[in-house]
This record gives C-alpha cells, sequence and structure tokens, in this order.
C-alpha cells in the first residue's frame, strides 16, 4: 500500500463532480480514519469508491476490506451495500482495469467467502453473490 495520502488530482484526475465529491468524504485522511467514517454512513459513502481516481482508490481500498470482514453477519438483512458496492468495482475495472484488477479480485473472493453467514433473505443473497460472481469473472476475463 501506498503511504502518501492521495491528492486531490488522485480522487479527480477527469474533472468529475463525483470525483471531487469523494475528495470532499475521503481527501486527507488516513485509511483508518476513511474506515470510520465510512463505517458510520456505508450507505451514503459507497459510491464516492465507484468514482475515486484510481490512486485515491487503491489507496482506500483496505476500508472495503476492512468493512467486508467486519460486517455483523446477524445484522446485515437487505442487500443494498453489498451490491452498490459491487457496482462501483465494475466501474473502477472499467476505468483502470490493470492497475485496480488484483485488489479487486481480492476484495471479490473476500465478500464470496462471507456472504454464506448474512442473515439476509435467499432473494437477496443470491442477488449479491450473482453480482460479485460477475465482477469475479470480469477480473478473469480481461487479465
Amino acid at each position: 500500500m501506498n503511504h502518501y495520502l492521495p491528492t486531490k488530482k488522485d480522487f479527480d484526475p477527469w474533472g468529475c463532480l463525483d470525483g471531487q465529491h469523494a475528495w470532499k468524504q475521503f481527501g486527507g485522511l488516513t485509511v483508518d480514519e476513511a474506515y470510520k467514517k465510512f463505517c458510520k454512513q456505508p450507505e451514503f459513502y459507497q459510491e464516492d469508491f465507484m468514482f475515486m481516481g484510481t490512486k485515491a482508490f487503491l489507496y482506500y481500498i483496505p476500508v472495503l476490506r476492512k468493512y467486508v470482514q467486519e460486517l455483523d453477519p446477524k445484522t446485515q438483512e437487505d442487500d443494498c451495500e453489498l451490491h452498490i458496492l459491487a457496482c462501483g468495482m465494475e466501474s473502477q475495472l472499467e476505468q483502470n482495469f490493470k492497475e485496480t484488477q488484483k485488489s479487486i479480485r481480492s476484495l471479490t473472493e473476500l465478500v464470496l467467502s462471507e456472504i454464506g453467514n448474512s442473515n439476509m433473505n435467499n432473494k437477496d443473497k443470491k442477488r449479491v453473490i450473482k453480482k460479485w460472481k460477475e465482477i469475479k469473472k470480469l477480473t478473469r476475463n480481461w487479465s
């Protein structure tokens, strides 16, 4: 992992309002600080990971890994967060596959190994598994 904090340009290399929003939420934060902030409202912050520039995304992906690892299966009752995170990973792969593939593949394996323990209803669980399996397939097909 890089040990420098991503710059505003790392968050928004394209001049995109969504990248600028991600910068406003996470710019200047360490991974630990970003994790604490993310956990307060993951449903609000998850899309920021979709629109971060590659350098910022790779710096902050440990936030998502830790979040998935520490999800309490007893309280994970709907699929919203994990499904939207999968969409974010798809977006990152489309933006810069070569640099993000390894990190996203690792996160995908983690999600797929943890999802079986959740309290989601079967319909939601199948939806999340299907989306993350699509991401897994993308990381294999584009290599």
